[in-house]
């Protein structure tokens, strides 16, 4: 990920893909100590309208940056998850069709931080059933 905070790699993103930057809804709770806690709301095609509240914070900022998490981590874990997904079966894929594979799994290990351990295995798999479509198909 970036070295930028969830709420700017949030706004970054929007910015990028050309979206309306999330708004941000924060309420006191009033006790002792005080607290805070953020909602955020986006639109985009792709999600659809997302609405995400975060944990409780002692203050405002760390509020928004609490939902900004929240709804990072609900877009990482619908689109881009996929979309990196697709991007390893591809490498594997090519690997597997260069001859150059050697252990399947060191061949995933650099994308295994994006992807998370457990799809190391499902790549691999996704990978030899595409290339073994496309030999059928030529």
């Amino acid at each position: 990920m970036s070295h930028l905070n969830p709420k700017s790699q949030l706004q970054e993103w929007c910015q990028k893909h050309h979206l309306p930057v999330p708004k941000y809804t924060t309420i006191q709770i009033k006790r002792a100590p005080c607290v805070f806690r953020s909602s955020l709301e986006l639109w985009s095609d792709q999600f659809g309208k997302l609405v995400v509240s975060g944990d409780e914070a002692p203050r405002k900022v760390q509020a928004e940056q609490s939902a900004a998490q929240k709804a990072w981590e609900q877009m990482v874990d619908s689109s881009w998850r996929g979309e990196v997904l697709q991007e390893a079966i591809l490498h594997c894929k090519n690997l597997l069709l260069s001859g150059d594979f050697g252990n399947p799994f060191d061949s995933v290990r650099t994308i295994q931080d994006f992807v998370g351990m457990p799809y190391r295995k499902q790549v691999i798999v996704a990978a030899q059933k595409l290339l073994e479509d496309e030999q059928k198909t030529h």
